[in-house]
């Protein structure tokens, strides 16, 4: 009789512990409140419930994640324990066993926390998996990714390739997607349809080239424009030169030879006015005031004051051009 009161009591310990086991399967604790609350699941476009899903729960309160995989049951649903009144955000990936690829994902914002049962829509999603191979069929590895798909609706894809040239893209938008590979100045892209809760195999294979249009600056606006203000500057000291040899080879008509009136007007000059004279009329033609010093070898303070007297004599005409001075003979 006490044998037969030990297995009763046995047994009933036993189906007591598989019963709390059960229970605690899907339900999470977190910190902390005494109200459970129940998350149902439903899909997006047909409100069915998601029943006997695994689900992998991220959320996120105060900059601290906490992760968790439970459950669902028959009616899409799992508990947990409510908690807090900040804002959460929660991630939901979900997976059935019953097919190859992922199933299920969501992002969502709680602004007063989880405090009351909720019903959470999700998308369908799939699965794509695939290589990145160059023009030898050579694996590459972190080449750069992109995937345009028809929606945003899945996760975020991966960037670049792991270290065997392959990537993982689990929970994609199901629909049209374009998968584009690049690396160095090799690129290429392929065209996929994922299905829900299937897994696309693909290669993309770096048969195309990238070619770098860098937008330069033209230097031929700059080029002409140098190149006519140069030729403008070169005419304006052609002619400016031109003008002036041509003023100074302008002739006059003085007499190269002396008469008799000339040989009286010299006889009344000093020495450094008659050589002045001298040279103007061996030139016959209006001379500057620095190649008569330089030629007559006197100094330029000294043929300051010659000039003014045969000037006031009017022997000689004086023509100011700027900062220079041209002399010449009167008639």
């Amino acid at each position: 009789m006490k044998k037969r009161v030990l297995v009763v009591l046995f047994l009933f310990l036993i189906s007591l512990s598989t019963s709390y086991s059960q229970d605690s399967e899907a339900t999470i604790n977190l910190p902390p409140d005494k109200n459970t609350i129940k998350i149902s699941l439903l899909e997006k476009e047909t409100k069915k419930p998601i029943a006997n899903a695994i689900v992998i729960l991220s959320i996120i309160i105060k900059q601290k994640e906490h992760s968790f995989e439970v459950i669902t049951n028959n009616q899409g649903e799992f508990v947990i324990n409510s908690f807090g009144e900040d804002q959460i955000f929660m991630t939901l990936k979900t997976d059935l066993l019953e097919t190859p690829g992922k199933d299920y994902y969501g992002d969502y914002v709680f602004e007063n926390g989880l405090i009351n049962d909720v019903e959470i829509e999700l998308f369908k999603v799939g699965s794509i998996k695939g290589l990145v191979l160059d023009n030898l069929d050579n694996l590459v590895n972190n080449a750069e990714m992109k995937f345009d798909c028809t929606n945003n609706l899945g996760e975020n894809y991966p960037r670049t390739t792991d270290k065997f040239g392959s990537f993982n893209y689990e929970y994609s938008p199901i629909g049209n997607c374009r998968v584009f590979a690049n690396f160095n100045d090799g690129a290429g892209f392929l065209d996929v349809i994922v299905g829900h809760g299937q897994i696309s195999q693909i290669e993309v294979k770096l048969d195309k080239s990238i070619i770098n249009y860098k937008r330069k600056i033209s230097l031929w606006p700059l080029i002409v424009f140098i190149l006519i203000a140069g030729a403008s500057i070169f005419l304006i000291t052609n002619k400016k030169e031109a003008k002036f040899e041509k003023n100074k080879i302008e002739t006059k008509p003085h007499l190269s030879q002396p008469g008799n009136r000339t040989n009286d007007i010299m006889r009344t000059l000093d020495f450094k006015e008659q050589n002045v004279v001298k040279y103007l009329m061996e030139k016959n033609c209006r001379i500057t005031q620095n190649e008569i010093s330089r030629e007559v070898g006197i100094p330029k303070t000294s043929l300051i004051r010659v000039i003014e007297n045969l000037e006031k004599k009017h022997i000689i005409d004086v023509e100011k051009i700027g900062k220079f001075k041209k002399l010449e003979l009167t008639n």
